[in-house]
Formats: C-alpha cells, structure tokens, sequence
C-alpha cells in the first residue's frame, strides 16, 4: 500500500507579517499558530535558488530575504508622484511542503524608495487579510561628493592651480549602511566663470564631450569614478565652478552597475552653446537655477544629488 502525505493542514499566520525594505534587500518574516512544514516562496520561482526556503518542522517564527540582485521576480515602477521608485513583489506562504492548499496566502509586497527625501514607504497587500498596512521608515542615502585633488586620485585636495598643472577629478558616495546595495552616475556636469558661462563637459548619459576639458570617467567601484586632466582657465576670468550630478539607483539582479557606452570624445575645442537651463547646484556662491532634464537609463534611479567644486586657476606664462 502507498503512503499518502495528509494534505490537510492545520495552521495560520498569527497577527501581521513584518516587511522590512532594505537597501539592497526585501525582508518578509511571520509568526505561525503551530510550528511551520511548508514553504515560503516568491510567485512563480517556488524552486529557483535565493527564492524559497522550506520550513523544517521546528519553528513557529520564520521568513525570507530576497535580495534585489536575485533570480526572482522583482519589479521596479517609476513613480512621478511621490517622487521615487517602487519595488514589488507576490511572495506565497504555503503551509504544506509540496501542494498549495486553501489556508496559504499570497502577499503583495511594495516597497516604495523616496528619492531626495531619504525614506521607504512600505505596502503589504494579501488575499482574505486587511489590505490597509503601511508603515514609513528612514532609508539612508549615500552622501555623496566631489572633490578636485591635486596629481591624481589619492592626492590632496587642491583650491589653487596652475594652468596646464595634473588635476584629478573624483566622484565619490559613500553608503551609510553596511549592506548597502547602490550604483552611481555621474553625468551633466558643466563648468562655469561665474558669470553664467556654463560649457557642458560630460552629457546627460555621462559621456565625455571635449578631451581637453575632461576625459570619459573611470569608474573604480561601484561608488567612485574619477578622471585626471590638466588644468585650464577662462581667458579674463580666474575661477572655475565645476558642477554635476550623480544618479543613485539599487543594483540589478545581475549585481553589475550600469555605466554609459561612451565614444572617445573631440579633441577639438567645444563648440558648445551654453545649455538653456542650467542644473541645481548647492553651492552658496551660486543661485539655484532651474534643473535640466536627466536621461533615463534602463537602471531605475533613486535619488538624483547635486555636487560642485571650485578650483582658483593661475597663469604661469613664460
């Protein structure tokens, strides 16, 4: 005679499952009325590695972690209004080992990431429960700078130059968080006097647009980038005022950052107009403007953050 499994299960989830939206990360974690023999799994990847995981007949408190560069299916959605991204996902608690029975429940997760306002806003959806739970919590960004050093990456910070003197240009974010997950861009950076003389020196993408300003960037890590130039000045003018932006985002399920396909830019002088509408800057000595607008990458960003330098040029002319 063949041994049949008891597909008959007695068992419930007690109060609300807890949602925890981390930086690089999904937490789902409940608590059982009897002890937990099934299996708790994303929608659609119930064997896919990183996806599942079984309960072992020992505990009534269990749950899940899925990172956000995983196999499992996790979207992300743009959200214009708040201003930010959110991260779904369905994830089934099954109370018996091998079928899907009438006591289990689905769960639709959402996690929403502020961008600029450096906080999660957290949804949990699910079947034949209150749909009505929410909760905020803090996110933190990473804090982001640049920085002119003199000579090359490892340098000194530098105020004062000499024209044609070895600068180098570096782009950092430093997480705040140990399991910080993030990717950064650097893009739309443009030079100016002072005087509103603003010259595009990389694009909306990132991109490089004249070799003699500055170069393609390198990207050192996922949260540096960096590039060596020489130094140069407006004819009348001493100081330059660098500014860019940094795009911010989670990393992709393949766990590799996003970075611009560039060409070598022109080693010609630019011939760029000065762009119409000028970027945020912070940067007391300047007046906030109104920002241009950011290409967007297949990479869903987080938080776009303004950075600016200024560097004091002098001409050493034999």
């Amino acid at each position: 005679m063949k041994n049949k499994r008891d597909t008959h299960v007695e068992n419930g989830i007690i109060g609300t499952p807890i949602i925890e939206c981390a930086s690089n990360a999904l937490r789902f974690r409940l608590k059982t009325e009897r002890i937990f023999e099934g299996r708790i799994f994303v929608k659609g990847f119930a064997k896919a590695e990183g996806c599942f995981i079984n309960g072992f007949g020992k505990f009534t408190e269990t749950g899940i972690e899925i990172p956000f560069d995983s196999a499992c299916r996790i979207d992300r959605e743009r959200s214009a209004n708040p201003r930010g991204i959110f991260i779904t996902t369905t994830i089934v608690v099954s109370f018996h080992p091998l079928f899907i029975t009438g006591i289990d429940r689905a769960f639709r997760v959402k996690c929403l990431y502020f961008a600029g306002e450096q906080k999660v806003q957290m949804k949990l959806g699910v079947h034949n429960l209150p749909p009505n739970l929410q909760r905020i919590e803090r996110m933190p960004m990473p804090i982001c700078r640049y920085e002119l050093l003199d000579g090359g990456p490892f340098g000194p910070p530098i105020a004062f130059a000499t024209v044609g003197q070895k600068i180098y240009h570096k782009w950092t974010c430093e997480p705040v968080t140990t399991d910080s997950s993030f990717c950064m861009i650097v893009h739309s950076c443009v030079v100016d006097s002072g005087l509103q003389e603003f010259i595009d020196i990389l694009d909306r993408r990132g991109c490089a647009l004249d070799s003699m300003l500055l170069t393609n960037l390198e990207y050192s890590t996922d949260l540096i980038a960096g590039q060596q130039t020489q130094v140069y000045k407006y004819a009348d003018r001493d100081t330059l005022f660098f500014q860019c932006q940094i795009s911010i985002s989670a990393k992709s399920h393949n766990s590799i950052c996003p970075r611009p396909d560039c060409i070598n830019p022109s080693n010609k002088e630019s011939e760029q107009k000065h762009p119409q509408q000028p970027p945020i800057i912070v940067n007391e000595q300047l007046n906030v403007r109104n920002p241009r607008k950011v290409d967007v990458y297949d990479f869903e960003v987080l938080d776009i953050v303004d950075v600016s330098s200024r560097l004091q040029a002098i001409e050493n002319f034999e």
